[in-house]
């Protein structure tokens, strides 16, 4: 399950008011302070959510700014995308309760807004059919899989929480490039914070291995990062991948999934275990490397 409309990283303008631009409009600030933007591209920045005003997005182009103030502006790559431009993912639910929300996001989606614009993430797909929530974790942009929302303030304190006590479980699947011989767990910290991670062996394939993964921690690319340093890095990992698995089949996307989660419902105490399946691009490519 994967998705094309994530937006990826561009050009960010960084504007001081000057005297002469203090008490416009911030549309209209923008186009004075960067010839490159017009006036109209600044309002379908603002709009899409690509504008920052001394520090907080903002999203009302007639609001007044003042001298001194700093407006970032993040533009996308190559033009500025408008909401009409980004598909509609089909995200499954996988469960739904008054509390809480867990869905199989699809690799290339993004978990939550970019400086760039909060019009093309999870988040902001998924609102427009349930109304506000909020993130307790995320997964990277190009891993798939089980990731639980709160619909409530008390949900998202409850269950981040139990991220922070570490009783919120979550389990993933891996291509990892070798035939890896035993189980084994990785430690070593990450931008100097502890992190662990405990892999286990399910199946060996040619040159390939499926492993479950298990995290302690939840450090940005922690599973990636932990198998490329014990040499065994993610298939198709295009950042920590290395250069050793390049006689292996081209994977078609980051082999990474998160296939289960597991918390405390709120307010009911019962443990819950949600599981996401292995997506048939990922199935098709394993089959393959038997």
């Amino acid at each position: 399950m994967s998705y094309t409309g994530a937006v990826s990283s561009g050009q960010s303008l960084r504007l001081l008011v000057s005297a002469d631009a203090a008490g416009l409009r911030l549309d209209q600030a923008i186009a004075l302070l960067s010839p490159s933007v017009s006036r109209a591209a600044a309002r379908r920045l603002i709009d899409q959510g690509s504008v920052f005003l001394a520090g907080s997005r903002t999203k009302v182009a007639s609001r007044v700014v003042k001298a001194g103030q700093r407006i970032d502006v993040h533009l996308p790559p190559s033009s500025v995308a408008r909401e009409r431009d980004v598909p509609t993912p089909d995200i499954p639910i996988l469960l739904l309760t008054d509390d809480l929300v867990v869905v199989d996001k699809p690799s290339g989606l993004l978990s939550a807004p970019t400086p760039q614009t909060d019009r093309a993430d999870l988040l902001y797909f998924l609102q427009k059919q349930l109304g506000q929530l909020y993130l307790v974790h995320r997964l990277d942009a190009h891993t798939s899989g089980a990731l639980v929302l709160a619909r409530t303030a008390a949900s998202a304190r409850d269950l981040s929480a139990q991220l922070e006590n570490r009783t919120l479980g979550r389990t993933y699947l891996a291509l990892l490039a070798g035939e890896i011989a035993a189980d084994f767990s990785a430690d070593s910290p990450i931008g100097e914070r502890p992190a662990c991670t405990h892999f286990r062996v399910i199946e060996r394939g040619r040159g390939a291995t499926k492993v479950e993964a298990e995290l302690e921690t939840g450090r940005t690319h922690q599973i990636r990062i932990h198998a490329q340093a014990a040499g065994h890095p993610v298939l198709g990992d295009r950042k920590y991948g290395g250069s050793g698995v390049t006689e292996l089949a081209r994977a078609p996307r980051l082999a990474l999934h998160a296939t289960s989660v597991r918390f405390a419902l709120p307010g009911a105490g019962r443990t819950e275990t949600v599981h996401a399946p292995f997506p048939p691009e990922l199935e098709a490519y394993w089959s393959a490397l038997r």
